[in-house]
């Protein structure tokens, strides 16, 4: 069964920086970009691709952006790793992703994460 705490939002604030602090962040170098394929042809996988995912009208494949005057949004990619052996590392990657996007949100900041 799971349990939902219910907490004031200082309190999840202190508990996800504590979460936070436990953890590697690894900011990953250059700047990324979606390229964009058509359904009926997916994109091929190479070194260089970090991604691909697929909706209902395109393939979408991240990877470094080659040319600065391209048309398209550019992205900064980090990952955040979580001790070995810990149990709730899901659950706290999903809360800290959502406490992010608060901060992020509220900043008017661009971002978006997928894990």
């Amino acid at each position: 069964m799971v349990s939902v705490s219910k907490e004031p939002p200082e309190q999840t604030d202190n508990r996800l920086r504590r979460v936070i602090a436990r953890a590697d962040l690894i900011v990953h170098d250059g700047v990324w970009c979606f390229e964009e394929f058509p359904t009926d042809k997916p994109p091929a996988l190479t070194g260089n691709t970090l991604a691909v995912v697929r909706d209902d009208q395109s393939w979408s494949r991240l990877v470094p952006l080659t040319q600065q005057d391209e048309p398209t949004e550019h992205f900064g990619i980090f990952s955040v790793h979580f001790p070995p052996g810990s149990t709730t590392a899901a659950s706290a990657a999903d809360c800290v992703c959502k406490w992010h996007s608060g901060y992020t949100d509220r900043d008017r900041v661009g971002q978006g994460f997928a894990y």
